[in-house]
């Protein structure tokens, strides 16, 4: 009895109302981000922006006609190995692409740049895997240097905002200019064939700094070779903990792309998926 009793004095003085106030608020703030939230994502739909959406799109020319194919599409998150600050980095660029000097590209901060690119070249290079290791043990493959580079096109005409990793090979992009009354598949396709006009400046700006860093690597290996061996010894420490610091400053990124061969042509007249060699 004596049990009980400290029981039902326990139970009332739990302050009951401070609690059912407390899990209604909870139960309330609830109800209204999931509500703000759908709200968002009905409004993201309607505008047709799906920034959080990376596309792998492809480009070259057939027939004097420019050809625009999807390679895979992956969620930011994906990309950025799920790390919120690498993505938000990326987001805010696709923002700021409309009104940035080298837009549509995104202008990504020079801390993060590459790394951010080479996320994305490690994505690409997984599509391809089956021809790099047939490369490797030495049976019939192919293989071609492609230029990508991350854009954000916020043209009226794009059908759909989204991350774009153009993508596109590098002896048709050094000559994109030179095409005479060049077809699209589609009406819309003129915004991508000016994005590919301002890739190729940003490639050539690109070449242009790699150029210069070489030649700055020549003449510090002349300096060094006119330093004592203690002194060329300490300056190339120095330099080494340097180049541990920084990163590549570039826009765009290169990638050799490799697909398996066939060992063999079908024989004349006989379907290829019917045909295995002997």
């Amino acid at each position: 009895m004596h049990g009980l009793n400290e029981l039902l004095r326990s139970i009332e003085a739990v302050p009951w109302g401070d609690m059912l106030r407390g899990h209604l608020a909870a139960f309330l703030v609830g109800i209204i981000c999931t509500w703000l939230a759908q709200r968002a994502a009905r409004a993201a739909f309607t505008r047709r922006d799906f920034l959080h959406r990376v596309n792998f799109s492809l480009n070259y020319v057939e027939n004097n006609e420019l050809r625009i194919r999807t390679l895979k599409e992956s969620d930011v998150d994906q990309i950025i190995l799920d790390n919120r600050h690498g993505r938000n980095v990326v987001l805010k660029a696709a923002r700021n692409a409309r009104g940035s000097d080298q837009a549509p590209f995104l202008d990504l901060p020079e801390d993060c740049g590459w790394l951010v690119l080479n996320a994305i070249l490690n994505e690409i290079s997984e599509e391809f895997s089956a021809g790099h290791l047939a490369k490797s043990m030495g049976l019939p493959s192919r293989s071609c240097w492609y230029v990508f580079g991350a854009t954000c096109e916020w043209d009226d005409d794009v059908k759909m905002r989204k991350i774009r990793v153009m993508v596109v090979a590098e002896e048709l992009l050094k000559t994109i200019d030179s095409f005479s009354l060049l077809k699209f598949q589609y009406p819309w396709h003129h915004v991508r064939y000016r994005t590919l006009l301002k890739m190729r400046e940003l490639y050539q700006q690109d070449r242009r700094a790699e150029a210069a860093e070489h030649d700055g690597k020549l003449k510090r290996d002349r300096e060094l070779a006119a330093m004592s061996e203690k002194q060329r010894q300490r300056a190339m420490d120095r330099d080494r903990r340097a180049a541990e610091r920084s990163l590549p400053r570039r826009k765009l990124m290169r990638i050799e792309l490799t697909l398996p061969a066939p060992a063999a042509a079908p024989p004349a007249g006989e379907a290829a998926a019917d045909y295995v060699p002997s």
